[in-house]
């Protein structure tokens, strides 16, 4: 299986009511190669969230590992929701 772009597509959702909106798009450029995993093998990815983020219920999200070959549609991955309860000014 072969992550796009790694972790460059990771996008910050706000929980709207009952939609997610998107807060932050992934970065145009990345510093971390495109990235091959075994099976069972992990990776731990560190997120910051932007400054100034308001007080909220968020989830991140990520296109799911495809195989090489395949150029189908890419379904999401998701976080659990998670709540921020201050501003990190």
């Amino acid at each position: 299986m072969v992550y796009p772009d790694s972790f460059c597509k990771i996008e910050l959702q706000r929980q709207d009511g009952t939609t997610w909106k998107t807060i932050s798009d992934p970065a145009a450029g990345c510093a971390i190669a495109l990235g091959f995993l075994d099976p069972g093998q992990t990776v731990v990815h560190q997120y910051r969230l932007p400054k100034g983020v308001a007080v909220g219920t968020y989830r991140l999200a990520m296109p799911m590992p495809v195989p090489e070959e395949d150029a189908g549609p890419e379904p999401e991955l998701q976080t659990p929701a998670f709540k921020v309860y201050a501003s990190s000014d």
